[in-house]
């Protein structure tokens, strides 16, 4: 199966249909079949770390479903809620292109493999 980064900024936490805490931005890895089906097979948060202007820049922390799966479960009912139209353009132009839509986040996707490189 093939894959592409989804970057996404202010995403609700929601959960059963109700808002938990706060929103959050970071990179899904989405995997998708030339059937144009697809599914989340990462989640990466962007974490600040406190500080102000371009130092207040964190890294990318992936998630792990087997740790954080309560989240885990939450950001991909919000993705699949909020952004399931943009995520099937993005899966339709990398079928039609073979080249992922990343291009408009380029460092944070280049985080985002980083992150998902360490794990």
């Amino acid at each position: 199966m093939n894959s592409l980064r989804y970057p996404f900024e202010e995403l609700p936490d929601f959960w059963d249909g109700e808002f938990r805490s706060g929103a959050h931005n970071g990179c899904a890895e989405i995997s998708y079949a030339p059937s144009g089906e697809w599914a989340v097979r990462a989640i990466a948060l962007d974490c600040h770390n406190g500080k102000v202007g371009a130092a207040a820049q964190g890294k990318m922390i992936p998630l792990s479903r087997a740790y954080q799966g309560s989240l885990w479960e939450a950001l991909c009912e919000s993705l699949d809620t909020f952004s399931r139209d943009h995520i099937q353009d993005a899966v339709d132009e990398a079928l039609a292109t073979d080249e992922p839509p990343c291009r408009r986040h380029a460092s944070l996707c280049a985080a985002v493999r980083a992150a998902f490189s360490q794990t």
